[in-house]
């Protein structure tokens, strides 16, 4: 009798993934088995499945906090933006197709059905589906093609609980008026309301809650507090409300840049960076940010040759070789990777035929139609650190020179669903994979591999090896996988003392759909 209950919020950024995170480990601890739901995702951060699928980062990270590896299943369809006004869809962890906006509101409906399908299979293995919706469900213009929010609720039968951002402003604004502009059906369906993101006071809010609480006729289940937990980010919108502020200071510690690309991708490979308190470390996007830097890291993009003409654009491929030639250290992961090679083949990405990288790495890159998605672990070739992580990329890059930085093998369960892949991704279930370049230097280390610095011996390893180079110091004090098990923890005893999750969990219904 499996039971399920969706989390929407009032605009994107609300706090929904926060939510669904917190309630799956909350359940997860009362022994339920709870799975995370979300039909439509858009991020450019991604995760790869064990079986090889590509899945929104958000719902890895909530397949953790449910004590689950995480299944494809659990997000159905991603939208990675490639343009400001195209994305590739990718359905069921593989590629579709790469439409506009307006192309894939014509086709969603047809989707409608496989997201169905997914939740079914999803929920089939568990007790208690935590859903998850995607931006504002009050779109009105939206609601006829609607695959993830209210509509998919009223399909399955089910009720939803809508979260306020009340750091935006107006909160009480955002929640009147959701339920006042939906359809009588689908307000029907909203089974009351959370504010998030309060600082001060909650005492405060009081009266405008009864207030709310009497005019929709609907039910207060708390205030979650404003709190600095850190969880990986969804997509880089977080970054850009930040402004990709130059945060860099003066002083003995090592000192850190990754390159503010307008298309970044998979920027949570630079978390464990982030958390380690021996680092300085800020996102840059001019040239004269890098003076002065010890690593400065071109990240992934879904636009590689787009974003590798920006770089140029704003002379930060001079700023690099002016960085390399004062003793600093440059990385390239997957994009980035790419960029720092000789030369670029796409017409997969972007209509460019060729370009010419910055050749600062012995490799040449071609894109093939099909995408590689698998996760793969080995060691490094330059302290012997073991690594583990996952690819997704359509470029595939050879070396003409030098000596691969990692050897990695794939995981069997990526490569037996990866059969259907053709000759371009390489894909062999046995054999070492050699991954990524070194320059000659060892001052330029490109990699396809994400996830490069979440192993906490090859990281200290690494970044110790700069340190010493640039004769400054560095100790690592991070253990990354637990430091994001904690910030689950943290995160699901706030919820548990500030909201009624009880009353929340008791909303949850058995799906109204036939198995």
């Amino acid at each position: 009798m499996t039971k399920a209950l969706m989390i929407t919020g009032t605009s994107s950024s609300a706090g929904k993934s926060t939510v669904v995170t917190a309630l799956g480990r909350l359940a997860l601890r009362q022994g339920i088995r709870v799975a995370p739901f979300k039909a439509q995702n858009m991020a450019l951060n991604a995760a790869v499945t064990r079986s090889g699928h590509e899945i929104g980062r958000a719902q890895y990270t909530q397949a953790v906090a449910c004590g689950l590896d995480a299944t494809v299943s659990m997000n159905p369809i991603l939208l990675k933006p490639t343009s400001v006004m195209e994305s590739q869809v990718v359905v069921r962890g593989r590629p579709w197709r790469s439409l506009s906006a307006s192309e894939y509101y014509a086709t969603k409906n047809e989707l409608f059905d496989l997201v169905v399908e997914s939740f079914r299979e999803l929920a089939s293995s568990c007790d208690l589906v935590l859903l998850e919706g995607a931006g504002s469900p009050a779109e009105i213009n939206l609601l006829d093609s609607d695959i993830v929010n209210l509509r998919l609720a009223d399909r399955l039968g089910i009720g939803s609980i809508l979260v306020g951002d009340i750091e935006l402003g107006g909160v009480f604004a955002q929640i009147f008026g959701t339920y006042g502009i939906l359809p009588e059906r689908y307000r029907g369906r909203l089974e009351g309301f959370i504010i998030n993101k309060f600082r001060g006071d909650p005492t405060l809010l009081l009266s405008g809650i009864d207030e709310l609480v009497r005019r929709c006729e609907t039910t207060y289940f708390g205030t979650i507090p404003y709190a600095s937990i850190t969880l990986p980010e969804e997509d880089s919108m977080a970054l850009r409300r930040e402004g990709f502020q130059y945060r860099l200071g003066a002083g003995s510690k090592l000192r850190i840049g990754v390159i503010a690309l307008p298309r970044i991708a998979n920027f949570t490979d630079f978390d464990p960076l982030f958390g380690e308190g021996d680092l300085d470390v800020s996102y840059v996007d001019s040239s004269d940010q890098l003076e002065g830097l010890d690593l400065c890291i071109v990240p992934g993009s879904k636009s590689t040759v787009s974003d590798l003409s920006w770089m140029r654009s704003r002379a930060l491929d001079r700023a690099i070789r002016r960085m390399l030639g004062g003793g600093g250290f440059v990385l390239g992961i997957c994009g980035g990777y790419q960029i720092l090679g000789e030369s670029i083949r796409d017409g997969v990405e972007s209509d460019v035929d060729e370009v010419e990288g910055l050749d600062l790495l012995p490799i040449r890159t071609v894109f093939g139609r099909t995408k590689v998605t698998r996760r793969l672990s080995g060691s490094s070739t330059i302290n012997n650190e073991d690594v583990a992580g996952y690819h997704i990329h359509h470029g595939v890059s050879h070396r003409t020179g030098g000596r691969p930085w990692l050897l990695l093998r794939a995981d069997p369960a990526t490569e037996l669903e990866n059969q259907e892949l053709d000759a371009t991704a390489f894909v062999e279930t046995t054999a070492v994979i050699e991954d990524g370049a070194i320059d000659s230097t060892e001052h330029v280390f490109g990699v396809s591999l994400h996830g490069i610095f979440d192993a906490d011996r090859h990281r200290a390893a690494f970044l110790t090896k700069i340190a010493h180079a640039r004769s400054k110091e560095f100790t690592s004090q991070l253990q990354f996988s637990l430091s994001q098990e904690r910030s689950i923890d943290e995160l699901a005893d706030l919820l548990d003392s500030t909201l009624d999750c009880e009353a929340i969990f008791a909303r949850a219904v058995k799906v109204a759909i036939q198995w």
